[in-house]
């Protein structure tokens, strides 16, 4: 009976041990962060070359039926700020609540309360049109088994620029909304947006505000 006790009472010992030495907040943030930059690098053509090309011809494959989504109506996100990337000569505005990491190749913006939720923009020197750059970077993802459905593609005009788009779903339960540009420069700016299937309409609205505010 007095060895189960001091078995007991050892039990007790090692859990508040492992208790009072769990991760703490600061190091899920960072966790967090990590784990989005290393999914969102495997989406980017390596993007931290900066001159993505496809490594072959992709096969012929069936397109989706698309579902065409009504025009979206902005609304805007309570508090943003303002982010500048002198590099590569933009600015954007992101939620406040959202965590920041600025590498040379690209940027992320991540949500530091939802998963799955995250924005990557990266800049390429070489593109032969922003329709060429979304259809290579989604011929990667046909190869890798992930596009599910391809729910609405095109173009939108924000502040007078036009973007080519296209947002669909994959077999990892998330959503991605993705939006391309040749700037003035000849770089063409693209601008990754990942989401859960929980929230995707809500950050559907968000990603739009934040190009809206591309500069």
């Amino acid at each position: 009976m007095q060895k189960k006790t001091g078995n007991v009472l050892l039990f007790l010992v090692v859990c508040i041990n492992l208790v009072a030495c769990g991760p703490t907040q600061a190091d899920l943030n960072a966790q967090a962060t990590e784990s989005a930059v290393s999914i969102a690098q495997t989406q980017t053509f390596q993007a931290p070359t900066l001159t993505p090309q496809p490594s072959k011809t992709p096969k012929p494959t069936l397109t989706p039926t698309l579902t065409r989504l009504p025009t979206h109506t902005l609304v805007p996100t309570p508090s943003m700020l303002a982010y500048t990337n002198a590099q590569w000569n933009y600015s954007i505005q992101y939620p406040s609540n959202w965590l920041l990491l600025e590498e040379q190749a690209y940027t992320v913006f991540q949500s530091a309360n939802e998963a799955n939720t995250w924005v990557l923009i990266t800049v390429y020197n070489t593109v032969r049109s922003e329709r060429a750059l979304i259809d290579d970077t989604l011929a990667s993802q046909r190869e890798k088994g992930n596009l599910k459905e391809i729910i609405s593609e095109g173009t939108k005009t924000f502040n007078g620029l036009t973007w080519r788009f296209v947002i669909f779903s994959t077999n990892s339960s998330t959503f991605e909304d993705w939006y391309a540009r040749i700037g003035a420069d000849g770089k063409a700016y693209m601008f990754f947006g990942t989401s859960n299937g929980r929230n995707h309409d809500r950050l559907t609205q968000v990603y739009l505000e934040m190009i809206e505010s591309f500069r």
